[in-house]
């Protein structure tokens, strides 16, 4: 996720990783608050900062993958300002084979050590 800061997405996440939902999240490192992440992670969400080789570069990715079978993807930014206030938009694609590329591209980011790190 390129910027997160939306207070209702961080609380729902954590309430489905407390109802032992498997929540995994991979943030931009350059945007990522620390006190969100360890907010996160004390509710049960597994996170990693992705830090792209090139250091002007952005892990500029806004998807989600919802049980391997459904893709929320699009401009929108979950910050607090994309929910209420800016011109934005997310795509809901119920699709299997995209659903898979999408989670494949996670797991790849996801298991690159020279990427992504806890």
């Amino acid at each position: 996720m390129f910027h997160f800061t939306s207070p209702l997405l961080e609380q729902a996440l954590i309430r489905r990783a407390q109802a032992g939902v498997a929540v995994r999240l991979l943030l931009d490192k350059s945007l990522a608050d620390p006190a969100l992440v360890e907010r996160l992670r004390a509710g049960g969400v597994h996170v990693r900062r992705v830090a792209p080789a090139n250091e002007a570069a952005r892990f500029h990715h806004k998807f989600a993958v919802l049980d391997v079978k459904i893709v929320l993807t699009g401009s929108y930014n979950w910050t607090l300002m994309g929910g209420i206030a800016n011109h934005e938009n997310v795509v809901i694609l119920r699709h299997a084979a995209a659903a898979k590329a999408f989670q494949e591209d996670f797991e790849e980011t996801w298991h690159d050590a020279s990427l992504s790190r806890p």
